[in-house]
């Protein structure tokens, strides 16, 4: 007998999480809407993850294995065998909160299917800090994409992300390079996709806070940056909005010039704020532009 279409595919890259895995999981399988697989991609583990995951004994939970290869690279092995009707992200380090996929669900069929759908996440240290967060009543703002909301200054990690499955096969996936910022790509080709919908509350995911996150690797995230800037340039971005698209573009660029001269960095902080200077002057950022002299000037010397 074929086995019915889950309405979510759930897919989560995991390297060397052995701490955190089981805790990670089980926030997805203790969910109150069970209508999902859990897809656990193991990108080339050296501790126990694998034996962890595979004392789980529950039929939505699938794991596959690779070689080390990167988040973007696991994500998109999991995409490729994803049966669900929209495709949802979660980090090996993050929490689904117990009503996160039933809030999903029930944003989708309100909003006319969106292609693409984030929610709100909160951060923390230990587990014992998401107990505090109630199931409020749902608040939700819709757009007509991604880029009518560029103003809104939402921060879109893969683990608040919720995306139709054939809109995102037709996107081609995520970069599969070892670089940062590779959600941030996939978000911005997604772009103008029809139907944007943002849940306010409640909050749907906790996001842990350690010394291995990997936003705090600066090459990576240097050559993140870089990748977007390209791809920028090489035209990979819808051009129906553009100013919409510099925006959410410089909102990556500018913080990361500025950690790269507080790094020593000091000539990619200089060439992405050159890059990005007639960007950033049409969208009126002053107080950047003069304030990345200011932190140049005193900044340390460097690479």
């Amino acid at each position: 007998m074929e086995q019915a279409t889950p309405y979510f595919s759930v897919i989560m890259p995991a390297f060397n999480r052995q701490q955190l895995i089981e805790v990670s999981v089980g926030s997805v399988l203790n969910q109150t809407f069970g209508d999902f697989e859990l897809i656990v991609i193991d990108d080339g583990s050296t501790d126990n993850t694998v034996q962890i995951l595979e004392q789980i004994n529950d039929p939505r939970l699938i794991v596959l294995k690779q070689t080390n290869a990167g988040p973007g690279a696991a994500r998109n092995r999991g995409i490729g065998v994803a049966k669900g009707e929209y495709v949802a992200f979660l980090d090996s380090d993050d929490l689904y909160l117990p009503w996160t996929l039933q809030i999903y669900h029930d944003a989708i069929l309100a909003n006319e299917n969106p292609s693409l759908m984030i929610s709100h996440a909160s951060d923390f240290h230990d587990t014992t800090e998401l107990e505090q967060i109630k199931n409020e009543p749902v608040k939700i703002h819709r757009y007509d994409d991604y880029f009518q909301a560029a103003d809104q200054n939402f921060w879109i990690g893969a683990s608040v992300v919720g995306v139709n499955r054939e809109v995102l096969l037709k996107s081609g996936g995520f970069n599969n390079a070892k670089v940062n910022q590779e959600d941030c790509d996939l978000w911005l080709r997604l772009g103008n996709a029809p139907g944007f919908i943002a849940i306010h509350q409640p909050i749907c995911s906790g996001r842990r806070w350690h010394d291995q996150n990997v936003s705090h690797e600066m090459d990576k995230n240097i050559k993140g940056v870089q990748y977007l800037l390209n791809q920028a340039k090489l035209g990979a971005y819808p051009k129906t909005n553009h100013k919409a698209l510099l925006t959410i573009l410089t909102r990556h660029i500018r913080p990361a010039s500025l950690d790269c001269i507080k790094h020593g960095y000091r000539s990619v902080a200089w060439d992405l704020y050159k890059e990005t200077f007639f960007w950033n002057l049409k969208l009126g950022r002053l107080r950047y532009l003069l304030g990345f002299w200011l932190r140049f000037i005193t900044g340390r010397r460097g690479r």
